[in-house]
């Protein structure tokens, strides 16, 4: 809403504008269409390498909009950008550039679950049993069985590893905040 202009770029500070991708934002900015926003997809790097699979390889996230059609929808973890009109994609992807280490990875991971514990918190959802075993399981076996994870060897596991881990943290903050546990 405080932006001058009527397009908002907004790229996080671990993604990478490379040079082609660009060029194909300023081209498809300066066309008169009817798209009000723009998907990019991202390449996904992990601890030096690019994961191909888990879910990563068709991460995608509107990074270009124009502010009379669209707004952020408002979340704590991961905002989206709610619009009114069409969307198009473009063709070059951002190189995301996750944290190097994996403690930061983690610790990332750690401030979601808290995020999202807290936005169930206040729409009085309560844990359960399928929450604290059934939902990481199936995180697990999604993103590293059905979304191919085990593709991408080491990292593909310790990825589907941490983020099943990530959603039982979620639920266990969950349970604590109704038991008033810091």
């Amino acid at each position: 809403e405080q932006a001058k202009n009527d397009w908002v770029i907004f790229f996080d500070l671990d993604e990478i504008i490379t040079a082609e991708l660009g060029k194909e934002i300023v081209s498809s900015i300066s066309l008169q269409n009817d798209f009000v926003a723009y998907y990019i997809k991202r390449n996904f790097f992990f601890l030096g390498k690019q994961i191909k699979h888990g879910g990563w390889q068709t991460d995608k996230s509107i990074k270009i909009f124009n502010k009379k059609n669209c707004s952020y929808n408002g979340n704590l973890v991961h905002e989206s950008i709610k619009t009114i009109g069409k969307i198009g994609f473009l063709k070059n992807c951002v190189n995301h550039y996750s944290y190097k280490s994996f403690d930061k990875y983690n610790e990332k991971l750690n401030l979601y679950s808290q995020l999202q514990a807290e936005t169930l918190y206040l729409k009085n959802k309560r844990p359960n049993l399928y929450h604290f075993f059934i939902r990481p399981c199936y995180r697990f076996w999604w993103q590293y069985i059905y979304r191919l994870g085990f593709l991408d060897k080491k990292e593909g596991f310790i990825l589907a590893y941490v983020h099943s881990f990530a959603v039982f943290k979620r639920y266990l903050q969950l349970w604590m905040m109704y038991r008033k546990i810091e």
